[in-house]
């Protein structure tokens, strides 16, 4: 898990996409390049399923939590929906391939990293 959260918020970390949090769609654009990426990754596994650390205080406690999104879509918006922000790390089940929303400044950040 340390490796992860490293992968995203270490210094020489550098996004595959940063979209202006200012911007009129910008959880939008979030939304579709996130599962973009994550698709290109690949972080779903057969049936669909990966890993997340739980987008709340104390998330990295719990450790990694394995996940089926049965909507397919807007993945970052809904979290940001719940959580007030649209931050998560997420990892494929073999935890070989990573694909994180991140809140950087003034940015909204995909990070996209394999181990």
């Amino acid at each position: 898990m340390k490796a992860a959260l490293y992968a995203v918020n270490g210094v020489e970390v550098e996004p595959v996409v940063a979209i202006p949090a200012s911007g009129p769609r910008a959880l939008d654009e979030l939304d579709q390049q996130w599962h973009h990426y994550a698709a290109l990754a690949p972080l779903y596994g057969e049936n669909g399923e990966f890993l997340v650390i739980p987008p709340v205080p104390g998330g990295s406690e719990v450790g990694w939590v394995r996940v089926t999104d049965r909507v397919g879509k807007n993945l970052p918006s809904r979290i940001a929906e719940v959580m007030g922000s649209p931050e998560f790390i997420a990892v494929s089940v073999d935890g070989r391939h990573l694909c994180a929303a991140s809140v950087e400044e003034y940015d909204y950040w995909v990070v996209v990293h394999d181990f």
